[in-house]
């Protein structure tokens, strides 16, 4: 197993000889929208944030599949996708409408002579989280979360 991370949640996983890039957000930095930051200095400045460490093409060389755990706009641009690659959404509402945003969804990988993965999607650690971990065991996780607290507008 190989885990590289692209840029926020985006990753390149080479598992069990079969590519997955994961949650792919392959924009041009600076190209995107600007969120109404709380840090004054933060207004104005355009998604994504940092550049790609490679070309879209090289960061796609060798991706079998497409994994999206959800359809935030830091999460999925498919105008840099390829029209044939498979994309895996996680469900069949968010396969026919991969434009908008859905909620949000994890994956386990298991193979033989492989450690066992699971990717947590932008999450909090809660019971569901929990109980995929006392499922499968999983000796790598990779768990986009944060800290369930309000901002401190003091």
């Amino acid at each position: 197993m190989i885990i590289q991370q692209i840029r926020s949640a985006t990753l390149k996983i080479r598992y069990n000889s079969i590519g997955f890039l994961v949650d792919p957000w392959l924009q041009d930095q600076g190209t995107g929208f600007s969120v109404n930051a709380f840090r004054p200095e933060m207004r104005g400045i355009r998604c994504p944030l940092e550049a790609l460490p490679d070309t879209p093409e090289n960061i796609l060389e060798d991706v079998d599949y497409c994994l999206v755990t959800h359809l935030h706009f830091d999460h999925f641009s498919p105008d840099y996708l390829p029209a044939d690659l498979k994309i895996i959404a996680q469900n069949k509402e968010d396969a026919k409408k991969l434009q908008q945003m859905g909620e949000v969804c994890s994956y386990v990988f298991e193979a033989p002579g492989e450690k066992c993965l699971y990717i947590a999607a932008d999450t909090v650690y809660c019971a569901e989280v929990e109980q995929t971990i006392r499922k499968y065991h999983p000796e790598v996780l990779v768990l986009k979360g944060a800290i369930k607290r309000a901002p401190d507008y003091r």
